[in-house]
């Protein structure tokens, strides 16, 4: 099979597959007007390419950056992932991983995972469980990996969350008509020596929940995909593209509402970065974000609109590293933001903006002198609006690998 052949198929398994997101305990249906810079703000805040393939080859790290979004809320991603081998073919892992950007969530509990590859073989059986203090809320499931993590594996998942819920569910009568359940497939493979593919695909099973005490009724679905091909034309060189999409349909109907509501996100960027002898790195690139809200309102009419919030950006970035220990980073964000609510009721007012964005981000970092571990504080300034509004907020990163 050719090289061309195999990226074709590792695309289409990914982007034809219906993808998915887990179902998060989040029974509410989410509103969010955004502030013009927010998805500048957010890849601002985000680890630099060399730290990203760092990332991508470890199994034991733990990593987390948080950045102001506006007055009120900030950008949170954390990942924590743990591996140890208690023989050579038993390992055990403990997953974690969260990201809020557009709605508040309840916290994500770590998953554990018993993985076992007999035979000294590239095939490996796992058991998933997310255990909990209530045992309604403990998940169960099982993989199947073809491969060694992190290299080269293709994976997949079943988990059922919120597992004992309708048998040890003893604090009201809500039960689950249809569990949530989620299914995954998960790979990373190298083509050749220059080329790495890394993709997620996950989809959330509709769920049904009931709660006649309170006549409530919750639905809700989901699919997510996270595709990154990097292209490593010279040892110190690449070219890459990374999408990261979801779509989120819920249904919320109780004796004060009956409102549905589709979320939806679409993420593509496309960089190239440069690593110089001296440890800089520098990156040019453009990304697109859109973010879609579709509510609908059987109660109240005039309350059903369609809101979209999309930027596109360019963007470049250059660490300096100018000592054993410390470094800094300059990034340059201008973006073209465009912002409408669409109401489906003829008396109701359109809303609809457009403007565009610029941000200077200034960084320092701390590390090791392995640079396995990086502290980095960030500071922005708002160079569109540098005379009257000249913050644009702060944020801190973390990473380390072991």
């Amino acid at each position: 099979m050719g090289l061309a052949t195999k990226l074709i198929v590792t695309v289409c398994i990914t982007a034809s597959s219906s993808c998915v997101w887990a179902f998060d305990d989040d029974i509410s249906i989410n509103m969010r007007n955004f502030k013009n810079e927010n998805f500048i703000d957010i890849k601002a805040y985000q680890f630099r390419q060399s730290l990203q393939q760092q990332w991508y080859d470890t199994e034991n790290g733990f990593r987390i950056t948080a950045g102001s979004l506006d007055v009120d809320r900030l950008t949170l991603q954390s990942e924590l992932r743990l591996k140890h081998s208690l023989s050579d073919s038993v390992d055990v892992r403990l997953h974690h991983e969260e990201e809020s950007f557009y709605g508040l969530k309840p916290y994500a509990r770590p998953l554990l995972e018993l993985a076992t590859h007999p035979w000294q073989t590239p095939l490996e059986f796992s058991l998933l469980a997310s255990p909990a203090y209530d045992k309604r809320q403990a998940d169960l499931g099982f993989a199947i990996a073809f491969g060694l993590r992190p290299r080269n594996y293709l994976r997949f998942s079943w988990l059922e969350q919120d597992y004992y819920y309708n048998e040890k569910n003893a604090f009201d009568s809500s039960r689950y008509q249809q569990s949530p359940q989620v299914l995954g497939i998960e790979g990373d493979y190298w083509f050749g020596e220059r080329l790495r593919s890394r993709f997620l695909w996950q989809e959330s099973k509709p769920v049904t929940l009931l709660n006649p005490d309170e006549n409530l009724v919750f639905e809700h679905r989901s699919k997510q995909l996270n595709l990154t091909l990097d292209y490593h034309y010279q040892a110190d060189s690449l070219f890459g593209l990374h999408y990261n999409g979801f779509e989120v349909d819920k249904a919320l109907q109780d004796t004060q509402q009956d409102r549905s509501q589709v979320l939806g996100f679409d993420s593509i960027d496309v960089y190239w970065t440069r690593f110089f002898a001296t440890d800089d790195e520098l990156t040019l690139g453009s990304q697109f974000d859109d973010f879609d809200n579709q509510l609908r309102d059987v109660i109240s009419a005039g309350e059903q609109f369609d809101y979209t919030f999309s930027t596109w950006q360019v963007y470049g970035t250059f660490y300096h590293n100018y000592s054993a220990n410390a470094a800094w980073d300059l990034g340059l964000y201008i973006g073209d933001t465009k912002e409408a609510k669409n109401f489906l009721q003829a008396d109701k007012t359109d809303g609809e903006s457009n403007s565009i964005e610029a941000k200077l981000r200034t960084s320092w970092e701390y590390h090791s002198l392995d640079r396995k571990g990086v502290l980095i504080i960030h500071f922005g300034f708002n160079l569109d609006n540098l005379a009257n509004d000249p913050g644009d907020g702060g944020g801190i990163s973390y990473q380390v690998v072991f």
